[in-house]
């Protein structure tokens, strides 16, 4: 058969065309298989974080409501074993509250509406107000905190509630892989324009190949029967996405065998736009009322 120049540039054409619209369908195809994987992943998680967190619930619950009985009746209790029932009581009613307002804010981050609230923070009270919240974990095992403010300025004006949360899942985490009788380094930086904070323990380390995994929520890299850490995944990457959420960032230096390091960047809120002018000072009544209860 013969063509003209003109029939042949278009048989040309349409056989380009039909070859692109075949390599677009399998680029689609590919990322509907990807992203049917990352949905069923994500799935399994959910799942099994319900399934998980249905124990971690009812398994405090149960403990206080023994615990708490087992009081009421003990009329031969002697200050001793009181003190030893109230500081189990504490210890199961402090991670049952601690896991809760985890799930809350992911829960409001997921509707988005995780909005900050300017205040003016005294960044160094807050933090000694965590490490008072995280006392009884520092003892049990041993840890040495030690934090060091720099900077000129005591009062940064940000969102309390959402520092708080930052800094409470950090610290927790850090004294939970620190081994017995370490030590936890906190160092505070606070300017007119931002907050630096540096969580750093002396634990195991993360692999440089789970740096991003152990952000994404539901994930911890020990599971299973094999499991020695408490938990259900969700500190760190609460504490990411409350950051960002600032504007701000929580970035990760680590490697096995050498600790790790979290290191968390948040901008004052007037520089996002927000008028430092409606901010409360009253942040630490607001937060903690009379008495500092988490």
């Amino acid at each position: 058969m013969h063509l003209t120049d003109d029939e042949l540039v278009e048989l040309l054409r349409s056989r380009l065309s039909q070859k692109k619209n075949t390599l677009t369908e399998v680029a689609m195809f590919r990322e509907l298989e990807a992203v049917s994987a990352k949905l069923k992943q994500s799935e399994q998680m959910k799942s099994h974080f319900l399934s998980n967190i249905r124990n971690e619930i009812n398994n405090p619950v149960a403990s206080v409501l023994g615990l708490s009985k087992a009081m009421l009746q003990g009329e031969t209790l002697d200050r001793q074993q009181l003190s030893r029932y109230a500081f189990l009581i504490h210890n199961e009613i402090f991670n049952l509250d601690f896991q809760m307002k985890n799930i809350f804010a992911a829960a409001e981050i997921e509707a988005g509406a995780m909005i900050p609230h300017p205040a003016f923070v005294d960044v160094a009270r807050l933090l000694e107000e965590v490490n008072d919240a995280l006392a009884f974990k520092i003892e049990k095992k041993r840890i040495d905190v030690d934090v060091d403010h720099r900077g000129k300025e005591l009062m940064f004006c940000s969102d309390a509630y959402m520092i708080h949360l930052i800094a409470l899942n950090l610290i927790a985490n850090a004294i939970e892989f620190s081994l017995e009788g370490g030590r936890v380094e906190v160092v505070i930086f606070v300017s007119e324009e931002y907050l630096s904070l540096t969580i750093r323990d002396y634990g195991s380390g993360i692999d440089e190949k789970d740096h991003r995994k152990i952000f994404e929520r539901f994930t911890q890299l020990d599971q299973g029967s094999t499991k020695i850490h408490a938990g259900q995944g969700l500190g760190l990457s609460i504490a990411k996405e409350v950051a960002e959420a600032m504007g701000g960032n929580v970035t990760l230096a680590s490697a096995v065998g050498d600790g790790s390091e979290f290191s968390v960047f948040i901008p004052a809120l007037q520089l996002l736009g927000y008028n430092s002018s409606d901010a409360s000072e009253n942040w630490n009544e607001f937060l903690f009322g009379n008495d500092v209860v988490l």
